[in-house]
């Protein structure tokens, strides 16, 4: 069986990775790993552990993609992407699923975030019945209660609930300053339009004020991986603050999380940290039972609790809870290539 894993966005890496991993030790199955250009440019090192895999490895340029060039697919049975709709960040995948759908090629894509529109989560720019999905079935995290009500019965019926297959990564590289031995790792997605000025001008000022407020904390900020919105547009704002590093490592090495409404609250909750959801006058809900930060003193109120025994262990124990309404279960990687073996097996009883 030959399958093809399909990469845009730096995301795609840890939802895509374990997949390839484990495909490539399959008897029987050939892996291939396509990287854009746009992505294999940004984030070369990204590529490392794909290319140290048996897997047949290629960059393809990604406006070929787009007018539906630039790559060979014959004799392909599987083709897998992490990011795929009509929404114009996820076109490349969209375009390469409708060829391969034309040619009767196998189609899958995952689910890439908690809050994905389309699935789980609607708005004014993206209301109902305007995001589609090409893939022949869609692998979501949860169970079908977890999508969003309006989600179209034919987009629902393509759904299958396997678990996130993401890899919770080692620790990092952030540095412990003596003194502070407690990191709080804090996430942004600012660039993106759910979030008004006045949201960002909150966020980055009640951060600063809440780093200064505990200098024996460190606050490892980091930005978005593509947009990268605190560091372009306030990286001055806390040259003063000592306690505050940007482009930290993440949830990795870190002993709670604060961030903006994003798929890192889920990440942080499956490492088992305390998690605290930033949401100002937004809708959270779908984050409870996290803590949410509605204002200043909730930023601090968040640190000082997680800073004790048992505020830490009561919050840790809401991020169990929080996974555990929210993600199936199980081995997500085993739980997806049995899907991929029996949809194939047809076409190569053997494997």
């Amino acid at each position: 069986m030959k399958i093809l894993f399909f990469l845009d966005y730096i995301q795609d890496v840890d939802l895509l990775l374990p997949l390839a991993r484990k495909a490539s030790e399959k008897s029987g199955w050939q892996v291939s790993v396509c990287f854009t250009d746009r992505l294999y440019g940004r984030f070369p090192c990204a590529a490392s552990d794909f290319k140290s895999l048996p897997v047949q490895f290629r960059v393809v340029v990604r406006w070929k993609i787009l007018l539906g060039l630039g790559l060979d697919l014959e004799g392909l049975d599987v083709l897998v992407t992490a990011s795929e709709s009509n929404l114009r960040p996820h076109w490349a995948a969209h375009r390469l699923t409708q060829q391969a759908n034309r040619r009767g090629i196998k189609t899958y894509t995952l689910q890439h975030g908690f809050e994905q529109a389309g699935l789980t989560y609607f708005d004014r720019r993206n209301p109902p019945g305007t995001v589609c999905y090409a893939s022949q079935r869609i692998f979501i995290w949860g169970e079908e209660a977890t999508l969003h009500p309006d989600t179209p019965a034919d987009v629902k019926a393509r759904c299958v609930s396997v678990g996130c297959p993401k890899e919770l990564r080692g620790p990092g590289a952030t540095q412990k300053p003596e003194g502070r031995p407690f990191v709080v790792a804090v996430f942004e997605n600012l660039h993106w339009h759910r979030y008004t000025n006045e949201y960002r001008a909150q966020f980055a000022a009640d951060l600063k004020e809440t780093a200064g407020r505990f200098p024996e904390i460190l606050f490892s900020v980091r930005p978005h991986p593509d947009h990268r919105w605190i560091e372009r547009n306030h990286a001055g704002l806390f040259s003063d603050v000592t306690s505050l590093v940007l482009n930290g490592d993440g949830i990795r090495d870190a002993n709670a999380v604060i961030t903006t409404l994003s798929t890192v609250a889920l990440d942080g909750a499956m490492a088992g940290l305390p998690v605290a959801v930033v949401a100002y006058s937004l809708n959270v809900s779908p984050y409870r039972p996290l803590f949410a930060v509605r204002s200043q003193d909730d930023w601090c109120g968040f640190i000082r609790s997680v800073t004790g025994a048992s505020g830490h262990g009561e919050w840790a124990n809401a991020s169990r809870q929080f996974v555990n309404r929210t993600v199936i279960q199980g081995d997500a990687v085993e739980a997806i290539l049995r899907v991929l073996r029996s949809d194939c097996s047809f076409m190569h009883p053997s494997v």
